[in-house]
């Protein structure tokens, strides 16, 4: 009999945004069981306005076009919300059995609870992917920060299972909701270096680092959003106290009033050292400047397994983490780790400058083991579809 999995949250595919798609797509990619068949949302105003049919099919899968309209903040609210009415009228019309609906991230919280009914009635399964720990994030404002708070523990409580793609976020909803009886698994995301092959392309990337005055193994790399949780002022901050002679290169989208701050605050723009380069979207070049870079700087505090993460520990020889329980869990012994305390990644930086070759080389054989063996989309597709077939 075939199971019919429905996803919902992410801004659908092909993806051309966050993990959340990419995690959809390559579930899609990599199906192996002929027993499952994927429905993915997507919504139609912001990822596919040019195809008129509200479905269609994508390497084998059926994608539902939800046209929202605008909410403002609640949009993805809406979303969610039409997308399960969606889900439920086509059990229903369908005379579907068992079917189940993985919903991406805690944003719909709550209201939820609103389909219990109609979930029993037509025997539906309902998933949920927590995410990171998105009502830490500075970007938003209290009163938001306090409704995904509020909308975690509800999901904790209507989800039949949480699914959380990092163990730290496992432990944390294991601990705070202690008093609540809810079950629980781990499944990673994944992740899937491109391959460094042909003339053109590194004839792109030397051109790449020529431009930017740059040379192979004399510079520290960062990637990731622009936001402070992702600790660029620390990161600033100790890259300017190091005493190194090689450069911090940023690639990130910076600018505004978080921009102006750490300038004011940190004064990098002082230290001919530091390179903010702009953003890089072509992943060939993006995995050739992480492969030349000497080490990778992450600083992510907040979230489960960051696919920049991922990237890094696959492609850059050392890496260099924020320590905190999430990135552990996925670098464990291939990296090295560092803390907010004053000092503390400057001296790891000038740590990493003294390391020989061979400690470089074992740092970058145990990094590229672990995510071949734990992180591969194929092995994370092949756990979804024997949790899914068991739904």
């Amino acid at each position: 009999m075939t199971k019919n999995v429905f996803i919902v949250g992410s801004r659908g595919i092909p993806a051309r945004y966050g993990g959340f798609e990419t995690f959809a797509q390559k579930l899609i990619e990599n199906k192996q069981s002929p027993n499952i068949k994927y429905f993915i949302a997507s919504l139609k105003s912001n990822n596919n306005p040019v195809i008129p049919t509200p479905t269609f099919e994508y390497k084998g899968a059926t994608v539902f076009q939800i046209d929202v309209g605008h909410f403002g903040a609640a949009t993805p609210i809406v979303y969610d919300i039409k997308a399960i009415r969606w889900t439920i009228n086509f059990v229903k019309n369908n005379h579907i059995e068992g079917a189940v609906i993985y919903i991406l991230g805690n944003t719909i919280g709550p209201l939820l609870k609103m389909f219990g009914a109609q979930f029993q009635k037509w025997n539906i399964t309902v998933f949920v992917n927590p995410d990171g720990l998105e009502w830490k994030r500075a970007k938003w404002p209290k009163p938001v920060r306090a409704y995904l708070k509020f909308a975690e523990a509800s999901m904790v409580k209507t989800a039949d299972l949480i699914i959380s793609d990092n163990p730290g976020i496992e432990e944390y909803l294991r601990y705070t909701y202690s008093d609540i009886n809810f079950s629980s698994k781990y499944i990673a995301y994944g992740v899937e270096t491109p391959e460094l092959s042909g003339k053109l392309l590194n004839q792109k990337g030397r051109t790449w680092l020529e431009e930017h005055h740059l040379n192979e193994d004399e510079y520290y790399l960062v990637v990731g959003r622009f936001i402070p949780e992702n600790n660029y002022e620390t990161i600033l901050r100790e890259f300017m106290a190091a005493r190194t002679n090689k450069k911090l290169v940023i690639i990130t989208q910076a600018s505004g009033k978080f921009f102006d701050y750490l300038k004011n605050k940190t004064h990098f723009d002082k230290d001919s050292r530091i390179m903010f380069a702009g953003t890089v979207y072509d992943s060939e070049l993006l995995c050739f400047l992480r492969t030349k870079a000497y080490g990778y700087i992450h600083g992510h505090s907040v979230g489960g397994t960051n696919p920049s993460l991922l990237e890094a520990l696959g492609t850059t020889k050392l890496n260099l983490l924020y320590d905190v329980n999430f990135n552990r869990y996925v670098g464990q012994e291939s990296a090295l780790y560092w803390s907010l305390k004053q000092m503390n990644l400057a001296k790891l930086i000038e740590k990493a400058d003294r390391l020989s070759d061979n400690q470089i080389e074992n740092f970058d054989r145990m990094s590229r083991k672990r995510i071949l063996s734990e992180y591969s989309w194929t092995k994370i597709s092949r756990e979804y579809e024997s949790l899914f077939l068991k739904g």
